[in-house]
């Protein structure tokens, strides 16, 4: 990613990135951004979108899970791939691009302090993985952030 001429960021084929350009800025929506919550911990978790279950029945779920291994939500640095409620269950494309500023400017914050991304869904996983997402290869080793990667379906499903 790089900033254009006005302060704007592009991605590598030099598209617009951010809110301002994308389709869910128009709707109303609550922008849960959390970049204020990277505190740099051990380990992130990444799930899809604002609202996606880390919070209720599915989020009780997955905090219980974690608990017997001594984590619970103030183990980890959590994102979403996409920043705020998309209008459809699933979110567009464009919509996953736009957000991915966000993404790489968390794993920035982060400063590489995390051992670990526990990520939920295949929709967070493509995106922040992308070729190298594979559902038959649940944990890894990811150079690009020296960490591990650990995949897992998300609570919600």
């Amino acid at each position: 990613m790089r900033k254009n001429l006005f302060g704007g960021t592009l991605d590598e084929r030099g598209n617009q990135l951010g809110c301002d350009i994308c389709p869910l800025n128009t709707a109303p929506c609550n922008k849960v951004k959390g970049l204020d919550h990277i505190k740099g911990r051990k380990a992130m978790l990444w799930a899809m979108c604002p609202g996606d279950g880390l919070a209720g029945p599915s989020g009780n779920l997955l905090w219980a899970a974690l608990k017997p291994f001594g984590l619970d939500r103030s183990s980890f640095d959590v994102q979403n791939v996409v920043r705020c409620r998309p209008k459809e269950n699933q979110p567009t494309k464009e919509e996953l691009r736009c957000c991915s500023m966000y993404s790489e400017e968390a794993l920035e914050l982060n400063r590489g302090n995390a051992a670990v991304h526990l990520i939920l869904g295949d929709v967070a996983g493509q995106q922040l993985l992308g070729k190298q997402f594979k559902k038959d290869q649940p944990i890894f080793w990811h150079d690009p952030w020296n960490a591990y990667v650990v995949l897992n379906q998300h609570p919600g499903y």
